[in-house]
This record gives C-alpha cells, sequence and structure tokens, in this order.
C-alpha cells in the first residue's frame, strides 16, 4: 500500500479526541453556549471535570480564589476561557505521547502545542482578534497530524533529512515529497474526520502557509507566529527543528515588529513554568 493510501485508511480507525470537546467547540462556533449548557456537558464526565477545574485553579490562571465548580469557573474566567482549558486536557491523551520520527521525547509535542496555544491567545488579545477560541484550539490541535505522521517520517527519515539537507526544501515540503502527505495537510484531514469546522481545518492545514489561507488568513497567521516563537524559544524543537519557511510579509501584515516579538517572548518566558506546573510536565534542560 502506498503511504498517502496507508494514512487515509488510518485515519478512519484514529482515536478521536473525547467527543465532550467537539460538543464544546460546536456550542461555541453557534454562539449558543451557555454556562448551563457547558455545565452539564462537563459534568458527564468526572475525571475531564476534575482535571478542568485543576487547571482552573493553576497558578498561570492565577484566580484570586479557589473555585470548586464548573460553573464557578465560568463566572470566573468566561465561557470561552473554560472551554480552551478543556480542549486544553482532551488534547492531551494524543498529544504527549513520544514522536520518535520526530525525535520529540515524551511530553514535548504536548508542551509545544499547548504552549504555542497560549502564545496565539496573547497574540489574538493584542490583535483584537474576534475569534480567540477559534485561534487558541486551533494553534494546540495544528501538529496533530504529527501524531498519525509519526511512523511514516521515521520509516523514511533519510530521505526527508537529505531534501532539507541537500535540496533546500522545508520539512513540510519534504514530507509531502516523500511521503505523499505533510503533517498539517493530515491534521486538516483530521479536524474533518473529527467534525470541527471547516474555518478549524482550514487554520490547521496551512498553519506553515498562512498567506495561503483564504478567509481565515488573519487567524491562520497568528498561530503561525505563536509556533515560531514557540520554535525560538527552543519549546518541543525536535527533528524538523526551525526547518521551515519563514514568512517576513506576515509580521508586515500583523504590524509586529521584531521587538513587539521579543517582548512577546519575555512575557510569555516569565510563565512558562506556571504552565509547565499546570500540565505537569518536567522543564527541559533548554527550556
Amino acid at each position: 500500500m502506498k503511504p498517502v493510501q496507508e494514512i487515509l485508511s488510518e485515519i478512519k480507525h484514529f482515536d478521536p479526541i473525547p467527543q465532550i470537546a467537539v460538543q464544546c467547540m460546536e456550542l461555541i462556533e453557534s454562539d449558543k453556549a451557555s454556562l448551563q449548557g457547558i455545565a452539564d456537558l462537563v459534568a458527564y464526565d468526572p475525571m475531564i471535570s476534575a482535571d478542568l477545574l485543576r487547571l482552573c485553579n493553576s497558578a498561570y490562571i492565577g484566580l484570586a480564589r479557589h473555585v470548586e465548580s464548573v460553573r464557578e469557573a465560568v463566572n470566573y474566567l468566561g465561557l470561552n476561557r473554560v472551554v480552551e482549558l478543556l480542549m486544553v486536557q482532551c488534547g492531551r491523551s494524543h498529544l504527549e505521547k513520544a514522536q520518535a520520527g520526530y525525535d520529540l521525547a515524551r511530553g514535548e509535542l504536548w508542551r509545544h502545542s499547548a504552549a504555542g496555544a497560549f502564545i496565539a491567545r496573547m497574540l489574538a488579545e493584542k490583535r483584537q482578534a474576534e475569534k480567540r477560541h477559534l485561534i487558541f484550539t486551533a494553534a494546540l490541535l495544528k501538529d496533530m497530524g504529527k501524531v498519525l505522521m509519526d511512523h511514516h517520517v521515521h520509516d523514511d527519515f533519510i530521505r526527508i533529512q537529505r531534501l532539507v539537507a541537500e535540496a533546500g526544501h522545508s520539512f513540510r515540503e519534504a514530507e509531502k515529497a516523500v511521503i505523499g502527505m505533510d503533517h498539517a495537510e493530515l491534521g486538516g484531514l483530521l479536524a474533518r474526520q473529527w467534525n470541527f469546522s471547516p474555518q478549524m481545518a482550514a487554520i490547521i492545514s496551512h498553519h506553515h502557509q498562512p498567506l495561503a489561507a483564504g478567509e481565515m488568513e488573519l487567524e491562520t497567521m497568528l498561530v503561525y507566529v505563536a509556533d515560531t516563537i514557540c520554535m525560538m524559544m527552543g519549546i518541543g524543537v525536535g527533528a524538523d527543528g526551525l526547518a521551515y519557511r519563514f514568512y517576513r510579509e506576515v509580521l508586515e501584515k500583523l504590524s509586529l515588529t521584531a521587538r513587539d516579538v521579543q517582548l512577546i517572548i519575555a512575557e510569555f518566558g516569565v510563565h512558562l513554568n506556571e504552565i509547565d506546573k499546570m500540565l505537569g510536565i518536567s522543564p527541559s534542560p533548554a527550556a
């Protein structure tokens, strides 16, 4: 079986993220979300409910008082923020696994994904973007394709690395040339498989090519910059490292200067240990 055909077959059997996450996103995106609706959904899963409250009570979130129910959490943080934290917890089971093909130890992709989501949220707030929950979740799940692509990359790593080192390909371009599909494209297919919105799938599919994202260009640019900042900070950098195209025009379109990026890195860096503790991750020596 050819790699692409094998991958498409694997998608059908790939374990989805918890249904509660999909349902919460559908509620938020439909503008019909309510405190009671979210609380009712979370109540059906006591473990997720407990984990969600643990995140809400973390030092990074910094609530002035300890909350003991989803209703309280929503009252203090707002629906969107609580759903974002719910998505963080729901994405963990897939993203915390080691990815040998990308030379990522257990927890590294998870740390990169979560950090990217929080940075994307910072950027969205500074830009006053409207679809902040969508930006956050797309940034969190953008590399989900790596989970399914991992063993294919591992099997063909020498060929991929040669294209990067000798032919000037980006890692994504090399993936596509060797395997027939890249991890961003695969992530978009997974998003559609899990019934996420077309907008979510578009951002994930184009997170390395934000200027090709069409009507989702703004949201995708913010996710792209957040991903780039994570790489610059050395968070979850594996074999693909910095082997991606950098589009300076993205910064120009967002009116971001090099100093702005440095300030975001400094601002986020202050909270990195708190985020690691919240996620239950031991920071790497390079962090």
